[in-house]
């Protein structure tokens, strides 16, 4: 039976992240409607001020609690849950946001890694909404009056808005369909707000310490797919945009506020 380790990062507080709690119930209860799979649910906890009581009532979940998140940031406790869904024996390691919610493609996510033949040497991202500012493709298409298919053809790199900057969710129906992984051009279009793998990927590539993002504090609140790619990229590692899988991404972004106050204790 294959098992799946969703890692997810999650964070409460009135001053910087009042949304945390219920980002958290809604990721929760998506997953458990949505994917058919065997799974664990690894809630690393950064130092939150409400700890939910749904961790202590559904059996799938593993919570971990971090004193002091300003240690090692986001970035240190996505590699503690990765470890410990490799320790887990999880066949696929997912390591992700908790601002995200899914549908029924979250299976497709799964069941086209399992399937792809690159899955031991590869990282995997699903298409999105957006990170940041999604381009209005909306009104980009009723303008020129071009499909899909056309902007595949007319953007440069244009896979890496599936996953980066991300689709106008009204075409995200006619992306689904697709049911194509596609290999990235540019070693930076897997964001770090979802990215999977399998368990034979992390043992190919991870550090000597068993972290598989960098351990280094300047890496602790961001940039740590970027590093991964940069060290890795020329060791083998690929990176694949699996086209079936559609995640919605609310985005609160309140990571600066932690990075502030790590840089100014460990780095200044």
């Amino acid at each position: 039976m294959v098992r799946v380790g969703f890692v997810c990062v999650y964070h409460y507080s009135n001053k910087i992240r009042p949304q945390g709690f219920d980002c958290l119930i809604k990721f929760i209860e998506s997953l458990n409607k949505n994917c058919s799979y065997d799974f664990t649910i690894y809630i690393i906890d950064n130092q939150s001020e409400k700890i939910p009581n749904i961790v202590n009532t559904i059996d799938n979940i593993i919570y971990t609690r971090i004193d002091d998140q300003y240690i090692s940031g986001l970035t240190g406790a996505w590699n503690l849950g990765i470890k410990q869904s490799y320790e887990n024996k999880d066949d696929l390691i997912f390591a992700l946001n908790d601002d995200l919610s899914f549908n029924h493609t979250i299976n497709n996510f799964i069941k086209d890694i399992l399937e792809h033949s690159e899955n031991t040497d590869s990282i995997y991202g699903p298409t999105t909404n957006g990170i940041g500012k999604t381009y209005n493709w909306t009104r980009y298409m009723k303008k020129f009056g071009h499909t899909i298919d056309d902007l595949k053809k007319i953007i440069p790199n244009w896979i890496s808005f599936y996953n980066n900057r991300g689709i106008n969710p009204q075409y995200r129906d006619k992306i689904k369909d697709s049911n194509i992984i596609i290999e990235t051009t540019n070693k930076y279009d897997i964001n770090g707000y979802f990215i999977g793998f399998t368990k034979e990927c992390y043992s190919n590539y991870c550090l000597d310490n068993g972290c598989f993002f960098s351990d280094k504090i300047e890496y602790a609140w961001g940039g740590q797919e970027t590093e991964l790619q940069d060290r890795l990229w020329n060791k083998g590692l690929k990176t694949f945009i699996v086209t079936s899988c559609w995640v919605d991404h609310i985005k609160l972004r309140k990571y600066q506020i932690g990075k502030q106050i790590t840089d100014e204790r460990y780095l200044n």
